[in-house]
């Protein structure tokens, strides 16, 4: 926000009064209460907006403002508080707002609270200008009653103040609650474009990550979505924000993961989670459980990864058949082979039940657990499993469906599915064969040769036999060593 001129009331109602809005109208433009702006036009020059208020306005004046309304604006302060005083009495009272009390006081602890300056020139709170948009509480309640009531001070006034005062102090507080609950819609288009950008940005992940540029671009769609929770919505309009929000710090979960930061990537998928709770969305709060569970696999020991699975409790469709996947790869590196058979023959009967595409989809390619990767996930348990030729059968599949022939990017399901097909040839077919197939993988430009892509060329350099006299599996070991010396974002396992 633009930062410019020292604010106070009289300054706003001039503002007001320029632009020609009602109190509402110019309230719902700025994002504050109606009562705010009535103080604003009883108090004056006594009163002093906030920090947060006082961007806000400069703002308004500087971007929103016409030259003819800049231009009653400066006629309007020129002629000072007396003249729009008189202007806009009546019978002894301001029109359309209260005066406020005389040398009116309370202790509020809240550090956002505006200024008062009473007749002593003293500052006491305000509650006037102390409310802010705050995001609904649980189960998307427009508001959070305990936080707006001490934002406000509701919970006695000051001994000192006089009975008269309290009275009335008693009976603001009560209208401002009112105000309070009073939210504004979210404009359509932001709503739209918010949700064309998380389908852009997870479709770009899915398909081509340029992880910088994902990273930054998201941080900044992050930030919008935020930025229009906490002001306004009604309750229809949040559950759609939240969503979108839980999606965003989903993506950038993958993107710190892909960077080789698994611990932030953790961080959002607990804020991912909460707002999909917020947002009463299963599907997606299933889908950060995959993602916490992906994370720990790559980062942390399997037996973690199923304590992540158990946390997600019954879930269903699409997210029931990629934590089976991930169960099973983690039983596979237990060494439990029947359970990891065993998993992996349910998330298949799971997939076998779905009808209907899932929710998630809407939000971009990304939040589907496509065919391709559920051959990619049974390539890696079998792989763990020592059993080559059903890792060869299940990467293969992999490759097929994504014809790379057709494609000039490589998404990190087909670069990995490439990579197992190797180990798998190296077993079957000798060292030449793994090396001829890890070509396309080792020909990959260094941003993205992400910590996976290492790990998994970390297993099979550690099949090679570097101390072996043959030249080709020198070679093979030579060339997953230089491939690995220039990955983008070290801190892998390998």
């Amino acid at each position: 926000m633009i930062r410019g001129r020292e604010w106070t009331g009289f300054e706003a109602a001039a503002l007001q009064e320029a632009m020609r809005h009602s109190v509402r109208e110019f309230a719902a433009l700025l994002g504050v209460e109606t009562t705010t702006v009535a103080n604003w036009r009883s108090g004056l020059g006594t009163v002093i907006p906030r920090p947060r208020t006082q961007a806000i306005l400069d703002t308004a004046y500087q971007q929103r403002t016409t030259p003819e309304d800049r231009e009653r604006f400066d006629q309007i302060v020129g002629e000072g508080e007396e003249v729009w005083r008189k202007r806009h009495t009546t019978g002894g009272t301001i029109a359309t707002a209260e005066k406020p009390a005389a040398g009116f006081e309370t202790a509020h602890s809240n550090g956002h609270n505006g200024v008062y300056r009473g007749l002593g020139g003293s500052r006491a709170s305000r509650p006037d200008d102390s409310i802010s948009r705050r995001p609904p509480a649980h189960g998307g309640d427009p508001t959070n009653r305990r936080q707006t009531l001490r934002a406000m001070g509701i919970g006695g006034v000051s001994l000192a103040v006089g009975r008269e005062n309290s009275v009335l102090n008693a009976a603001h507080e009560s209208v401002q609650f009112v105000s309070a609950t009073d939210r504004w819609p979210v404009d359509s288009v932001i709503l739209r474009d918010a949700s064309e950008e998380v389908h852009r940005l997870a479709t770009h992940y899915a398909v081509d990550p340029d992880l910088p540029r994902n990273f930054v671009q998201l941080i900044a769609l992050r930030d919008q979505l935020a930025t229009a929770i906490q002001r306004v919505g009604r309750i229809a309009d949040l559950s759609d924000l939240y969503v979108l929000f839980a999606a965003t710090c989903t993506l950038l979960a993958s993107v710190s993961h892909d960077l080789a930061e698994p611990d932030a990537g953790l961080m959002q998928t607990r804020a991912a989670g909460r707002f999909a709770e917020l947002a009463g969305h299963n599907s997606l709060r299933a889908w950060v459980h995959c993602t916490r569970a992906m994370i720990t696999s790559w980062w942390r020991g399997p037996d973690q990864v199923l304590r992540e699975v158990a946390k997600a409790g019954a879930v269903s469709g699409i997210s029931h058949v990629r934590l089976a996947g991930l169960t099973a790869r983690a039983h596979a590196q237990l060494g439990n082979r029947p359970a990891a058979l065993a998993a992996m023959d349910t998330a298949r009967r799971e997939r076998d039940r779905l009808s209907t595409p899932d929710s998630l989809t809407d939000l971009g390619p990304i939040f589907d657990f496509s065919m391709a990767r559920q051959h990619y996930y049974d390539a890696s348990t079998f792989a763990h499993l020592g059993l080559w030729s059903d890792v060869q059968r299940e990467a293969e599949a992999v490759i097929k469906t994504y014809s790379p022939s057709r494609m000039t990017t490589w998404p990190v399901t087909l670069t990995l599915a490439q990579i197992h097909l190797a180990h798998a040839r190296l077993h079957a077919d000798g060292t030449r064969e793994a090396l001829e197939t890890l070509q396309p993988v080792l020909a990959l430009p260094a941003d993205q040769r992400i910590p996976q892509v290492a790990s998994a060329l970390g297993r099979v350099r550690t099949a090679v036999d570097s101390g072996s006299d043959s030249a080709a599996e020198r070679a093979l070991a030579e060339a997953i060593d230089d491939f690995v010396s220039v990955t983008a974002h070290p801190g892998s396992r390998y």
